[in-house]
């Protein structure tokens, strides 16, 4: 297996990076891959084969020397907690799936994570895609107490409270992708939990925020889009915890106290719900995809 690093320009002069593996692949012949964006490579075992894995943080391309088989993981961007009786933000879409790589570019365009806010309307994630075929939402916000209810995205937010004009309702996910979040307090000023890529978020019960929902674990070992936490009615009571895959913590900050965190960048994890409009929700974490080639392919 061999690395060969070759740089360049394009034509209005901005300089981009190439990578090309090869590797000998039985039957098919050998391939190359070429890739632009500056991926990171590495191997993986599972289930007794050898992969080369191809991971994007940024926007890049990659594309083959003749078509290949591989199997590739998507992630959306997470959407954003809310702030002011916070629900958890949803997960980024997570999709597993196989596909085959081209010889032409195929672009990588990965989704960004919902920016955390002090007040008004959460954000959700945006979208990720592996050439013109593939592309998966990002996760929706968490509902905020003055504004909106749980946002619908690949994976739902959590909702806020029922004393909000808008009810405690959380947001819907997106089939094949994430789940609903949870819905937030009947009694109290808590958030439900984000929903995540393989779990519903949990409801908020009292003044404690639900947890937020747990992704999938890919090939890699590593596990991907965890819903963020709502928050707690105040400070000291119980804060949802993000679900596993990068969820960011709910806060119980009321005017002091904890605050919460942003999920996890290259997990597509979901930021945590706020209780306070003084200090800001956790935003989503980005995406990313990773190809996984077969050495015998």
């Amino acid at each position: 297996m061999s690395v060969t690093n070759a740089g360049g320009s394009n034509l209005t002069g901005g300089k981009w990076r190439s990578l090309q593996r090869s590797a000998s692949t039985g039957g098919g012949g050998s391939v190359t891959i070429t890739t632009s964006g500056s991926p990171t490579i590495s191997t993986l075992t599972y289930q007794g084969q050898v992969y080369d894995t191809y991971q994007f943080a940024g926007s890049g391309s990659i594309y083959a020397s003749r078509v290949v088989s591989a199997l590739a993981l998507i992630v959306g961007g997470g959407g954003g907690g809310a702030a002011e009786v916070g629900g958890g933000g949803g997960a980024g879409g997570v999709l597993a799936t196989a596909v085959t790589i081209l010889t032409t570019s195929m672009t990588v365009t990965i989704g960004g994570g919902g920016a955390s806010i002090t007040s008004g309307a959460s954000n959700n994630g945006t979208a990720t895609s592996l050439g013109p075929a593939l592309s998966v939402s990002g996760g929706g916000g968490g509902g905020a107490y003055f504004n909106h209810a749980g946002k619908s995205g690949a994976s739902g937010g959590g909702g806020t409270s029922s004393g909000s004009s808008y009810g405690n309702t959380a947001g819907t996910g997106t089939s094949g992708l994430g789940f609903a979040g949870g819905v937030g307090s009947t009694t109290n000023a808590a958030g439900g939990g984000g929903g995540g890529a393989s779990a519903v978020g949990a409801a908020a019960a009292g003044t404690s925020g639900g947890n937020g929902g747990a992704g999938v674990v890919w090939i890699n070992g590593v596990t991907y889009g965890g819903g963020g936490g709502g928050c707690a009615n105040t400070t000291g009571q119980t804060r949802g915890t993000g679900g596993a895959g990068g969820g960011g913590n709910g806060g119980d900050q009321n005017p002091t106290g904890t605050v919460a965190t942003d999920g996890s960048d290259g997990l597509g994890g979901g930021g945590g719900g706020n209780r306070s409009g003084s200090t800001t929700s956790g935003k989503g974490g980005s995406g990313t995809v990773i190809v996984a080639i077969a050495r015998g392919a």
